[in-house]
């Protein structure tokens, strides 16, 4: 549930300014995601426009609770609403209607502008709060509107209020009177490589291979790393799974330092996870499984996150054995 800071926050950004950010946050987690300019009235309303965004991922990419395949077209569309105005029970009404064809309106998902590029998937970004049952409602208006698209989806308040807390740039430069300038900032990076064994003659040796998540202080202060864990999604279902890191007696000395210890401004902590957790992970789903983000929490609770490319994703699973 949003908080209702956040709520009257993002209502006062307007809707060029709320369709400027929604592009920041989505054009930086998916590769491919490209905002049309103004449509034929020239600016941005919150129930006529015309400002379309497209996606063809690169890579397969979790949107929501869904897996988009690669080169596949999503079309998204931005609603501002001032939600203080009307509240949040009437600002869903309003929404649920744009896209309800009428003698006197076309459903958004039936208009030109969205009908002529065919997308595999519609998805609607709008600052109004939504739950799962509003998700599923409006899931099945819209296709009984437009049953030639095959996936819709919402990006609600909550969805948004996660992203901009965890991008804390653009948090400090949308929302300066909430956030001001980030204190406290970790950087993720990611790559792949080797535990090793140091041999009686002082030789080392690669033995099982792991992921290892780099986290880099990028912030003004001191901080401290809580908690690691990975996004997943089985069955359509999102998960969060917080597997160990290797024991250290299998370790090198260079890794896996212990939750707490501080990392000072300007240097970096790297945990390592051995590939077999991942197959172990995929083993006991037992459905259709996806590895998507790791998301790493400090002290006070800030997130970070960073999208798992496929390159790395694929390197995992194709090495899995069993």
């Amino acid at each position: 549930m949003a908080t209702p800071a956040f709520v009257y926050t993002f209502d006062n950004l307007g809707p060029s300014r709320f369709v400027e950010l929604c592009a920041l946050l989505l054009g930086s987690r998916y590769k491919g995601f490209l905002l049309s300019g103004p449509g034929a009235d020239g600016g941005i309303d919150a129930e006529t426009d015309t400002i379309l965004a497209e996606l063809r991922p690169e890579e397969p990419a979790l949107l929501v609770e869904e897996v988009i395949a690669p080169q596949k077209l999503v079309v998204f569309q931005f609603k501002h609403i001032v939600v203080a105005r009307v509240g949040q029970a009437n600002a869903r009404r309003k929404l649920l209607d744009l896209y309800r064809s009428s003698n006197s309106r076309v459903s958004e998902v039936c208009k030109p502008e969205v009908q002529s590029r065919k997308p595999a998937g519609y998805i609607l970004v709008t600052n109004v709060e939504v739950n799962s049952k509003f998700r599923s409602h409006f899931a099945a208006i819209c296709r009984n509107e437009n049953p030639g698209i095959g996936n819709y989806q919402i990006i609600g308040l909550d969805d948004l209020e996660e992203w901009v807390t965890m991008d804390h740039s653009l948090r400090a430069q949308y929302f300066p009177t909430i956030f001001g300038s980030p204190r406290f900032d970790l950087q993720i990076k990611l790559q792949t490589g080797f535990l090793t064994r140091i041999l009686p003659d002082d030789r080392l040796i690669p033995t099982d291979k792991i992921l290892c998540v780099g986290v880099l202080n990028v912030g003004a202060e001191r901080s401290y790393i809580s908690a690691i864990k990975f996004k997943i999604l089985v069955d359509g279902e999102v998960r969060y799974a917080l597997p160990s890191p290797p024991h250290p007696a299998r370790l090198d000395p260079l890794g896996n330092p212990k939750f707490g210890e501080p990392v000072p401004p300007g240097k970096r902590q790297e945990f390592r996870y051995l590939f077999e957790m991942f197959w172990n992970l995929k083993s006991e789903a037992k459905g259709a499984f996806f590895l998507s983000d790791v998301m790493v929490w400090d002290e006070i609770d800030n997130v970070y996150s960073l999208s798992i490319p496929d390159a790395i994703r694929n390197e995992i699973f194709d090495s899995m054995t069993g």
